[in-house]
């Protein structure tokens, strides 16, 4: 993240310590100081001298005027002017109003590019959805300016304002439980304050993972979830009415030209140069109706489905040794780029086309990229870190290498927790591959397993070089209360299990850890072993994890009500997990007999199969906790993705109930051979 800073002291809350109140999640007020890394810019007018804070400008106090915020003309503009309005107005206790004129006392707040600002300050050099924090003085009159270049950057510039200046915090979707809010009556910023906030990442993803803000409008906490990398996008650009039209546009395989409304599966003809300019067009309407945009993604559709019509096979046996499929698709990427180019004299030049390289389109071409081409690389495997470094060197040659990880909720069981792995993944991808992208594929999520991981993964998006741990303090002081600590150790303990692991296939030598897919639970022939995501823990981690949950549940018996629900959703959903552990690591790992042939076996047996029966109970019991709170838990609740029999790449619960089958069929038969089958039939009546 580029910061700039212009005054001694980064924004910070500036709380009155004598004016503070309970939060209104009820726990008491915590420091909010932002947590991740602020590091200024090569240049800055002062220098950090030791010197004492410059003195405060006030917002916010009692028998003072309350400020008044003025909006931009745009819609992202008052919207996030109207956020601000009711987050302040919920810290202080006052109205803080939303005015179409400044009133005659009170600071001013300018949400976006107002007439005020612009004949203030030149926002046109700001990188992506960067934004100002600058306090102004001028004919008497105190102005505070929270805006950037683009519409969008007015919300990151307000989330940002209130998390330093009043605390907030956003933890999951949820308007009563999923926000932490203190109360102040006073809130301050340094005078002269004067700060400039640019990503790392431009484009920050959060695929199928989502937390809207109160109008829906944008995610939560700097994901801006454009959408434009990592498109499936030829389902976008070429549609049912062009197939009725123009049918040679598309892919010809299994004896037809091929085409359904969704995109997995089929392709169109790389080698007709009429797609080439259908597709250019769609760009260049794209561009028109977003100025602000830089990319546009013309990526393949997810599956195979090539074509092998004449035209095809003409152009891919042209050199002699012929094109390879991933080169059939990048020189069509090429062309466009080409020809976007030039399209009404070189407008949309300094613009990029974008492309996943996943699967088929994953293999380097033998010839360089159009300059203005950024692909986008997944990351499934260990050799496709190396492979997504060579993308940038000859012979492709590729000026944008971004970034698509899957990090998946929804293919796993619970807890996948990494944000140290995290961190060094997107300092990878800035440092190493010059990515401004990342994608990280989610599908619907439990918050209650992975609220943490939206929450670092948005700050590292923007701030790569931001303090994973101080990330996770900060998170659960804000969700925890007083139960902070031992929770947030539970949490670090998670992480020591993923840190821990170690390659399970010839596919996770070198880079297991910064693998997120890697425990992927719906392939029964992949490229891990059945239940490789409970491979790396051991009983003692169990344990550990059990007695900080302990502590954490009864440290927040005491705290609010708000707190104490949070705890008790992380709780639910540790007590579904360790039950999937446990089968692994008691009855699949140690594989107990369960021979009877004497009633001491018998009374040992029985209590194995008793064991079997509470554990499935208890996972019952805490999937039913978890599902019945839909908001919270996405995944849980899900028709579909809340039923566990399509994760086919688990083998544990069918040994586990084969186990207790096994066990109760040995008894009946110990007893049988031994008294009568009316003697089996009564023991179990």
């Amino acid at each position: 993240m580029r910061i700039t800073c212009f005054v001694l002291t980064s924004l910070l809350s500036c709380q009155d310590p004598q004016a503070t109140s309970p939060s209104t999640d009820g726990t008491e007020p915590t420091d909010v100081s932002i947590t991740t890394s602020t590091k200024p810019s090569d240049t800055q007018d002062t220098e950090d001298t030791g010197e004492p804070a410059p003195p405060s400008l006030t917002l916010v106090a009692p028998g003072q005027p309350v400020p008044c915020i003025l909006a931009a003309d745009g819609a992202y503009d008052h919207d996030a002017a109207a956020e601000l309005a009711d987050y302040l107005s919920r810290v202080t206790g006052q109205v803080i109003p939303v005015v179409d004129e400044p009133s005659d006392e009170g600071v001013i707040l300018h949400v976006g590019s107002t007439d005020f600002v612009e004949s203030q300050i030149d926002l046109s050099e700001i990188y992506a959805d960067g934004f100002v924090v600058r306090h102004i003085e001028t004919d008497g009159r105190d102005h505070l300016v929270l805006a950037g270049r683009v519409e969008l950057a007015s919300q990151w510039a307000v989330e940002h304002f209130l998390r330093e200046v009043a605390g907030v915090r956003w933890l999951f979707p949820d308007p009563t439980y999923g926000e932490h809010v203190p109360t102040t009556e006073t809130l301050t910023v340094p005078i002269g304050v004067n700060t400039t906030h640019e990503p790392d990442y431009a484009h920050r993803g959060s695929l199928s993972m989502y937390y809207f803000n109160s109008t829906a409008t944008t995610l939560r906490n700097f994901a801006n979830g454009s959408g434009v990398y990592g498109q499936h996008a030829l389902q976008v650009i070429f549609d049912g009415d062009d197939y009725a039209a123009h049918p040679e546009w598309f892919a010809w395989f299994d004896g037809a030209r091929q085409w359904w409304s969704y995109g997995n599966g089929w392709q169109i003809c790389t080698a007709n140069e009429d797609t080439v300019t259908h597709a250019v067009e769609h760009c260049a309407a794209y561009f028109e109706a977003n100025p602000d945009a830089d990319t546009c993604s013309i990526g393949a559709n997810d599956g195979h489905g090539l074509c092998t019509d004449e035209l095809c096979n003409a152009l891919r046996h042209s050199p002699d040794e012929p094109y390879t499929d991933s080169e059939m698709w990048w020189l069509w990427v090429n062309a466009v780029a080409t020809q976007l180019a030039e399209v009404d004299a070189g407008a949309y030049a300094d613009r990029w086309v974008e492309s996943l390289a996943y699967a088929w389109t994953s293999e380097l071409p033998r010839f360089a990229l159009e300059p203005n081409v950024a692909i986008t690389k997944t990351i499934v495997l260990d050799d496709e870190i190396d492979q997504a470094e060579a993308w940038a060197q000859a012979p492709s040659h590729a000026q944008s290498v971004n970034l698509y990880s899957y990090p998946m909720c929804s293919s796993f069981l619970g807890f996948r927790h990494y944000p140290s792995a995290m961190a060094d993944f997107l300092l990878w991808g800035r440092d190493t591959l010059g990515a401004r992208a990342h994608v990280p594929e989610c599908g619907p999520a439990d918050w209650a397993f992975d609220a943490p991981k939206y929450a670092y993964t948005q700050a590292l998006q923007w701030d790569a070089d931001a303090d994973p741990a101080e990330i996770m303090d900060d998170f659960c002081a804000a969700s925890y209360g007083a139960a902070a600590k031992p929770l947030c150790d539970f949490w670090h303990g998670l992480e020591d299990v993923w840190e821990s692991r170690e390659a399970s296939t010839e596919y996770g030598d070198e880079n297991t850890r910064l693998l997120f897919y890697q425990w992927v639970g719906w392939q029964v022939d992949s490229y891990v072993p059945p239940n490789d995501e409970l491979r790396a823990y051991t009983q003692d981690d169990v344990d550990l994890l059990d007695a900080l949950m302990a502590e954490g549940v009864a440290t927040a018996a005491a705290d609010s009500e708000v707190v104490q629900y949070r705890v008790a959703r992380l709780e639910d959903a540790w007590g579904a997990y360790r039950t999937y552990i446990l089968s692994k690591l008691d009855y699949l790992d140690a594989s107990p007999e369960v021979t009877v042939d004497s009633e001491a076996r018998l009374t040992e047996v029985r209590a194995l199969a008793d064991e079997i029966a509470m554990l499935r109970a208890d996972r019952n019991e805490y999937r039913a906790r978890l599902s019945s709170h839909p908001a919270m838990n996405v995944r849980s609740a899900d028709s579909f993705h809340g039923k566990l029999g399509w994760l086919e790449g688990y083998t544990l619960f069918s040994y586990e109930q084969g186990l207790a089958d096994r066990a109760c069929s040995a008894i009946s038969d110990y007893l049988e051979a031994t008294t009568s089958v009316d003697a089996a039939v009564d023991y179990w009546s």
